[in-house]
């Protein structure tokens, strides 16, 4: 096989996208088994700010849907070296307040005391997350 023509083809479906189904190739070099890093963290992004924007309920509970969407990443795996620590910054905000009784989690707890504009820096976060890993990865696939 043509060294050119190697790569992975993939398929990702999501419960809270009824219907949407992505295909795709990647020709960059992937983890084993797995999606190329960067379409792996802009994939759980783009579902994390799709439940920030059309899923009913308060900003904070679409705020713990949105990190539900994006708790398996992992910033040394998944990101560019460049928005690394950006990452790990904002996964450690969701989960800052431990819940002493054990019965909400730290998630809820922590979205349960934040302030409105908390909040509200929080959403505008992992958009802009979005928004950098999107610009990333479109720099990426112009280079290959």
């Amino acid at each position: 096989m043509n060294e050119s023509k190697r790569g992975y083809l993939y398929v990702l479906a999501n419960s809270s996208m009824p219907g949407l189904v992505k295909v795709g190739r990647t020709s960059a070099m992937c983890r084993e088994g797995e999606i190329m890093a960067i379409e792996y963290a802009w994939e759980k992004l783009y579902t994390a700010v799709h439940s920030l924007v059309v899923s009913p309920g308060s900003l904070p509970e679409r705020l713990e849907g949105a990190y539900l969407s994006i708790h398996r990443l992992e910033a040394n795996n998944d990101f560019p070296p460049a928005l690394q620590d950006r990452f790990s910054k904002l996964k450690d905000r969701f989960t800052q307040k431990k819940d002493p009784t054990g019965v909400e989690g730290a998630l809820r707890n922590t979205l349960q005391n934040m302030t409105n504009e908390e909040v509200s820096q929080m959403a505008e976060e992992v958009l802009s997350l979005f928004w950098a890993v999107a610009q990333s990865y479109v720099e990426d696939r112009s280079r290959s």
